[in-house]
Order: C-alpha cells, then sequence, then structure tokens
C-alpha cells in the first residue's frame, strides 16, 4: 500500500518540569500526521510526506528524522517566508502535559494547493491520510486539504480522516462544517 500524508510537523521541545521553573528540554519532531507516516514506514508500508517547513534548522531537523524513519520527503516544501511550528510541552505531574503551540503563520500554514497537486500527481497513493488538523491551520493548508480530497477521489485511493479536533485551532461549528 503506498500512502500519502501532509500537515504540520513541528518541533517539539519537552521540559523536564513545568516551563515557569525552567530546567532542561528534550528536542523531538512531532506532528498527527507524520507520526501516522512514521509509523507507517516502520511496518513496511511505501509513504510520502508532503508537508511545508521552514527554510530553517528546525525544518531540516523535521525533514532528517522523518527521512530517517523511512518516510519519503521528496515532495515537502520549504517555505523561505516562514518559521517551522513549535511546540512547548510541559509536564504538569499529576495531570497532563500541557501543550504551547507557536503555529500561528508557520510555514505548514502556508502550503500550497499545487504542492500538493504536485506531489499526488507524481505518484498517486493508494491511501489519503488526512486530520481535522490541517484545514485549521489556515486558509492555504485549508484548500490544500480540499484539493488532496479531490484527488484521491478522482484516482480511487482510500481516505482516511482522522478527526483530531483542537479546540484552540478552530471552532467545532467550523470543524463540523469543513470536516463534513
Amino acid at each position: 500500500m503506498s500512502v500519502f500524508t501532509f500537515g504540520e510537523t513541528v518541533l517539539a521541545l519537552r521540559g523536564s518540569g513545568p516551563l515557569g521553573l525552567g530546567g532542561a528540554m528534550d528536542v523531538t519532531v512531532t506532528g498527527a500526521e507524520s507520526n501516522v507516516a512514521t509509523g507507517l514506514a516502520r511496518l513496511g508500508h511505501q509513504v510520502r510526506w508532503a508537508g511545508a517547513v521552514g527554510a530553517d534548522e528546525a525544518g531540516e531537523l523535521v525533514l532528517r528524522t522523518l527521512r530517517a524513519e523511512g518516510v519519503d520527503v521528496s515532495a515537502a516544501s520549504r517555505d523561505e517566508g516562514a518559521p517551522t511550528g513549535l511546540v512547548l510541552l510541559e509536564p504538569r505531574p499529576p495531570g497532563p502535559t500541557r501543550a504551547h503551540p507557536y503555529r500561528t503563520g508557520s510555514a505548514a500554514s502556508r502550503i500550497r494547493a499545487c504542492a500538493i497537486a504536485e506531489a499526488f500527481a507524481a505518484a498517486p497513493p493508494t491511501l489519503l491520510h488526512l486530520t481535522g488538523i490541517t484545514p485549521a491551520l489556515g486558509r492555504s493548508a485549508q484548500s490544500a486539504a480540499c484539493l488532496a480530497l479531490q484527488l484521491a477521489a478522482e484516482h480511487s485511493a482510500m481516505v482516511c480522516l482522522d478527526v483530531n479536533h483542537r479546540p484552540e485551532l478552530w471552532s467545532s461549528r467550523d470543524a463540523a462544517e469543513v470536516l463534513r
């Protein structure tokens, strides 16, 4: 099975405790779509990720990490005018870890639909994996997601949708309207 996905993969800085107290931070790469891509690649599937990253060191780390996991990132784009997204992860024992995202104006929020069309046309997949996060990032990302869905239908590709609703990105009403 060949899988195509795209979305925002961010640099994650995980603190050793509450951010207000300082301390050490571990650097990792995370994102709903790239996490699925990594898992599927580890299971032996052919996976392409076509997200957008900034032309920065964080973006290079994202691409290098995904390549090392066996994910094809040849269709990924680098945006000279926007940074790679960032999330600060704050453990708050005994409660859940808090996420503090810094993604407004990120490269992924500006991904172009034509980049997705080119990536899709280069090798139409048998499965398109989308999440509700990507269209919530902004109009450009929403257009790219809608076009990917249209292209999947034209190529008879199966579609996997992970709603993954993030209320900090958009309202339930807006999410429901777009995801339907």
